[in-house]
């Protein structure tokens, strides 16, 4: 799961998290606040571990190309 939280005035949590990980699982929420619920099998062929730096390295990816 990753939790997204922001001031809602400049950016949408919401659109953030479906375009971050929706492709992945059920992804979305409002203005200030998002969450995404990814099940593992979904993101086990992206990861080559499951140490934390791999998915931190992951979800960290995920978030740059949905800002591009």
């Amino acid at each position: 799961m990753v939790v997204i939280r922001n001031d809602g005035l400049r950016k949408n949590a919401g659109t953030l998290a479906s375009k971050a990980f929706g492709a992945f699982g059920n992804a979305g929420g409002h203005r200030a606040m998002a969450r995404a619920e990814i099940p593992l099998v979904n993101v086990a062929g992206h990861l080559k571990d499951w140490s934390n730096a791999t998915v931190s390295r992951f979800v960290i990816r995920q978030f740059e190309k949905s800002l591009k």
